[in-house]
């Protein structure tokens, strides 16, 4: 799945985020709105526009969009949506109204634009290129007040949504039993890990479906609605108490940062990795795999194509992407420190921690190994050697701890990565 970034919220990725809506009759209660929203956690803002009295006068909307935008400031993404009747809203448009409406808020300080599915594949088709020619992002939602349809149809419409070319799809469905949440959460994570290739948003509404808006870290939803005063949307909670609840599930409160683990080919980087990653329930990355994948070339063919500068690029490029995403345990290659930058970069975004082991442990451990292209003509223990002291002083200037690998099984070294951890957290 690829992250939507908006501003300086990314979509996709960690626990989800909050967005609060605005809802207001004139400008001065839309004001009044916005600067209680400014007070409370909000990490994206949702004009609601159903109720407002100008909302057929584009320049109305317009002048609204650079108010909101001037109390809320620079960073703050703001999402514009008149939620229909048909849709359970406050207004009925005609289809021609209703585009008017959108295509004004994209023209505008809008930068995401809710298109509702009802609106029809014409209305939508039309919506999504003029959103897009302005530089904003479509979220196609569908909406079912009464009913939590069968998990085919749920599926369906999601898969839908993100085919005919909506940045974010959204469903809310309303449940008339608690197993109808079970059906919206296991639709949702069949989306997550076998049909989404890009973010969407899933609840489950009421107050039976209070959890569905808790657990989008783990089941893929990527945002959540939290109220200031009014709810748009049954089952929305207190914004406050929604972050709360968010902080204290996410992946984030086990790890706060990114663990990299630093050192020659052969301490036992991507074993030690797996192992905590498994025990924190962290996600595990392997940088050289994800570099791989990538490139579409083993890590030999960049080395003999392009050379190692250009691989150090990739290196340092890969680990400007970390910002972006949620806590993970990586497992760096072994030239990684040789570029400044690259430490720089690992010592902002995390902890690094060095394992080391002997010329000898190293050799007994990448003997069979023929895909190192740093032991051409030296899978020996003086050529070892001679590589692990041209990189010493990189390696100690680079690490926050130091871990011998030798005598140790890996199960005791995750276990000494664990607590010092546990211990530094305390």
């Amino acid at each position: 799945m690829t992250p939507v970034t908006v501003r300086k919220i990314s979509l996709g990725e960690g626990r989800p985020k909050i967005c609060i809506p605005l809802i207001g009759n004139d400008e001065e209660q839309i004001v009044k709105a916005a600067e209680e929203i400014k007070k409370l956690p909000a990490e994206v803002v949702e004009w609601r526009a159903d109720s407002f009295f100008n909302l057929l006068k584009p320049d109305a909307i317009a002048k609204s969009l650079i108010l909101l935008r001037k109390i809320l400031g620079q960073d703050m993404p703001i999402l514009f949506t008149v939620r229909t009747k048909e849709e359970g809203g406050e207004v009925g448009l005609s289809q021609e109204e209703y585009s008017y409406c959108c295509i004004a808020a994209a023209e505008g300080e809008a930068d995401f634009v809710d298109v509702e599915l009802t609106a029809g594949k014409e209305t939508i088709k039309l919506l999504i290129d003029k959103v897009h020619q302005q530089g904003k992002k479509v979220i196609l939602s569908s909406h079912d007040f009464t009913r939590t349809p069968d998990e085919e149809e749920m599926l369906c419409r999601l898969r839908q949504m993100q085919e005919w070319g909506a940045d974010i799809s959204k469903l809310a469905v309303m449940p008339n039993h608690p197993s109808d949440v079970l059906r919206l959460l296991s639709v949702t994570l069949a989306m997550k890990e076998t049909y989404a290739d890009r973010p969407f948003i899933t609840m489950s509404m009421g107050a039976d479906g209070m959890i569905s808006r808790l657990c989008g870290e783990t089941f893929g939803s990527c945002m959540t609605f939290g109220c200031a005063q009014r709810a748009s949307a049954p089952g929305q909670m207190d914004a406050k108490v929604l972050e709360q609840v968010l902080k204290a599930l996410s992946s984030s409160s086990v790890l706060p940062h990114h663990l990299f683990f630093i050192g020659f080919m052969g301490t036992g980087k991507s074993t030690i990795a797996r192992m905590v990653s498994r025990c924190l329930g962290v996600e595990q990355m392997e940088m050289d795999q994800r570099i791989v994948e990538k490139e579409g070339m083993e890590i030999n063919e960049i080395f003999s194509r392009y050379g190692e500068e250009y691989f150090r690029d990739l290196e340092t490029e890969m680990l400007r992407e970390l910002s972006l995403v949620k806590p993970a345990i990586i497992s760096c290659g072994g030239g990684i420190v040789l570029r400044k930058e690259n430490v720089s970069l690992m010592q902002k975004l995390g902890r690094t921690i060095l394992l080391t082991a002997s010329p000898e442990t190293v050799l007994s451990r990448v003997e069979r190994d023929d895909s190192r292209p740093n032991l051409r003509g030296r899978k020996n223990v003086e050529g070892i050697r001679e590589l692990m002291d041209q990189r010493r002083e990189y390696y100690e200037a680079a690490a926050q701890m130091v871990i011998a690998t030798d005598k140790k099984s890996p199960e005791e070294v995750a276990e000494l990565v664990i607590l010092s951890f546990s211990e530094k957290k305390s």
